[in-house]
């Protein structure tokens, strides 16, 4: 007997489906790695963010009792009186 030498319809058409499976595995895979990417660039962003807004808290809380400024070269916030009581 001599065997088939086509495949069989089904055995092609899951063939066809892995090929399709292995592009979209390898295109998420793409943009699995993009995104890893992108979050570490944004995390970056965010510590130095942070530390910026962390700095000027602290001039924000610097006045002439606690800096060596006089009270006339002093930071203030709107609305602080020029001299703490």
């Amino acid at each position: 007997m001599k065997q088939r030498e086509r495949p069989c319809a089904s055995c092609e058409k899951l063939r066809k489906q892995i090929g399709v499976l292995q592009e979209n595995v390898d295109r998420l895979r793409d943009m699995v790695s993009k995104l890893a990417d992108e979050n570490a660039a944004l995390k970056a962003e965010n510590q130095a963010l942070r530390e910026k807004v962390s700095h000027l808290e602290e001039r924000l809380d610097t006045n002439s009792s606690n800096s060596s400024k006089p009270p006339s070269q002093a930071v203030r916030r709107i609305g602080e009186p020029a001299v703490p009581s």
